[in-house]
């Protein structure tokens, strides 16, 4: 083969092994172009994201935060961001998987049930205002709804809280003089709660001892089960 005609294809050849070689800096080019990309739209949504994760890092419940009802008038459209935003199992997105629940019971499925249960676990453990899950012995709401049709896989994140006899705190007038009468501690929310993942009807002691009682009988039944 001529020499003139071996240099040319050595010339062609390294133009094209160059020409396919990503540029210096293109990963960070295209990572910058995501950013561009974003949309004021999608850039409202996250900084109201952001907003409600910092009502929740603060044990605001549902019922008296400001960005929770501003969240829900996004409907389905700021659905996606709220899965997406899930990042980790602190209390930080435990108004987002609220959030969810009533946009979407669908979507809501979307993000594990173990990172759901170690959330609402951050959220009961750190306390803050009971409201949003029921009231003891009468109703239950929120994350208490979400255990519930869990089912038997949220008792051992419940559990713990059998041994935690701190008052509940919650807010509103009549809910205020049921609880007080009552005086209903996290033991007995986690004593309700457990209760209903087993579909057991129990009437609801009036009295602190009366439920301490009750409680000593559940963990007895929940050792038998392996819990």
């Amino acid at each position: 083969m001529p020499l003139p005609y071996m240099f040319q294809m050595l010339t062609l050849v390294l133009g094209c092994f160059l020409a396919c070689q990503p540029a210096e800096g293109s990963r960070e080019t295209n990572e910058e172009e995501t950013v561009m990309n974003t949309t004021p739209l999608q850039e409202e949504y996250q900084a109201l994201i952001q907003q409600l994760e910092e009502e929740s890092m603060a044990l605001t419940p549902m019922l008296m935060s400001v960005h929770y009802p501003n969240v829900i008038l996004k409907g389905e459209a700021i659905v996606p961001h709220l899965v997406t935003s899930i990042k980790d199992t602190t209390v930080r997105h435990y108004l987002s998987l609220m959030a969810l629940a009533a946009l979407n019971a669908d979507a809501l499925q979307q993000v594990p049930v173990i990172t759901r249960l170690t959330i609402y676990k951050d959220a009961m453990e750190k306390g803050g205002i009971h409201n949003d899950y029921g009231l003891v012995g009468e109703y239950f709401d929120g994350i208490a709804k979400d255990m519930i049709n869990i089912g038997e896989e949220a008792i051992p994140y419940i559990t713990p809280l059998l041994e935690d006899t701190t008052s509940l705190k919650v807010w509103g007038s009549k809910t205020v003089m049921i609880n007080d009468r009552l005086q209903n501690r996290t033991c007995d929310f986690a004593y309700c709660l457990i209760l209903a993942i087993l579909q057991q009807q129990v009437p609801y002691p009036e009295t602190p001892a009366g439920r301490d009682e009750q409680i000593v009988k559940l963990k007895q039944t929940l050792q038998q089960k392996g819990y």
